[in-house]
């Protein structure tokens, strides 16, 4: 689990699977944050 920074506050983010190949972000995994 990471804590990334933003301009709204911070963000807990978890790693699975590839770390090379794109994110994908959706508004309820935010929300849920």
């Amino acid at each position: 689990e990471h804590i990334l920074q933003t301009s709204r506050g911070p963000v807990s983010v978890t790693v699975f699977g590839d770390i090379d190949k794109p994110a994908i972000i959706t508004y309820p995994d935010v929300a849920l944050n």
